[in-house]
């Protein structure tokens, strides 16, 4: 089929995806299907199938099935408006499948409903409805075009702060477990339901329009958001994403990233966190949203 040797192509050049392993299976005008590998670089650190790994398979089935509405449609573009996951259940060290089908398609807008599951149990690990902008740049008036203004100001904590939190050994641990699993991402400072987290720039994330990709900006949001819920965890114990609700405003390229998280409520564990990821010299608002985060000792049996 000539549409699924177009996207393989144009996927060939993705290389977040590749770094996750993602593969196209089959693609039609409403319906997409990937394949997740078993690969112990996309698994967490307590040995689950990370969330933002998760995240990152399910927008890129939708961002395909925006690249094939674009195709033979020049100049028509895409871009990622607001993404919603539903964490259902955990994924274990094994291949998944992902699914995406458009729910509805206006002619600027394209609404996607998809779904990641293993290959032997067709119940979904995870849900996400993606919303989807299909426009011709030049055909936006200057005139409609806001521009937001720059962060003021640090937005990092002190370093001598930092350095001398309470908690500095565990964030030294996180690092160094984390090394390995998300490249060049670091806690900076993580106290008391605030976390902030840096993120460096490296090939791997991009994607194939040459901007970070939208999946590698998830997993950089759950990252961060579940430092800030972790902080103010009794103990060591599980630790979920439960959902994540995110709105992009603009692409990112060439820069470090900044995370910033933040606790706003917070019972038996559950907490629900704000997040906002910037860039580190642009100091311009990335995407921003929510996330609802259960951290927790394990409860024992009565």
């Amino acid at each position: 089929m000539q549409l699924l040797k177009d996207l393989q192509e144009i996927y060939s050049n993705d290389r977040w995806g590749a770094r996750l392993g993602i593969e196209i299976s089959d693609i039609s005008p409403e319906s997409i299907r990937l394949h997740l590998p078993f690969q112990q670089q996309n698994m967490n650190l307590g040995g689950r199938m990370h969330g933002g790994v998760l995240a990152s398979v399910l927008v890129d089935a939708a961002k395909l099935l925006a690249q094939s509405q674009c195709l033979n449609n020049a100049p028509l573009n895409w871009r990622v408006i607001d993404y919603q996951i539903n964490y259902l259940r955990a994924g274990g060290p094994e291949a998944l499948e992902a699914t995406a089908t458009v729910t509805r398609r206006t002619r600027e807008f394209l609404f996607c409903r998809c779904e990641i599951h293993t290959l032997q149990d067709s119940s979904p690990l995870a849900v996400a409805d993606v919303l989807i902008r299909i426009y011709d740049p030049a055909s936006i008036p200057p005139t409609t075009r806001h521009q937001q203004q720059p962060y003021q100001g640090e937005l990092l904590t002190d370093q001598s702060i930092a350095e001398n939190a309470p908690n500095k050994n565990m964030v030294d641990m996180f690092n160094q477990m984390m090394s390995q699993l998300y490249p060049g991402s670091t806690v900076y400072y993580m106290e008391d339901g605030h976390a902030e987290m840096i993120q460096d720039d490296f090939p791997d994330q991009y994607d194939f329009q040459d901007n970070i990709s939208a999946g590698q900006l998830l997993l950089f949001f759950d990252n961060v958001s579940g430092c800030s819920g972790g902080s103010l965890a009794d103990g060591m114990g599980i630790a979920v994403t439960l959902t994540i609700q995110a709105t992009f405003c603009e692409s990112a390229r060439n820069e470090k990233l900044i995370g910033i998280s933040k606790v706003y409520q917070r019972e038996d564990g559950l907490t629900h966190n704000d997040v906002k990821i910037i860039g580190a010299e642009s100091k311009q608002l990335k995407m921003f949203g929510t996330m609802t985060h259960l951290a927790r000792p394990f409860k024992k049996s009565s």
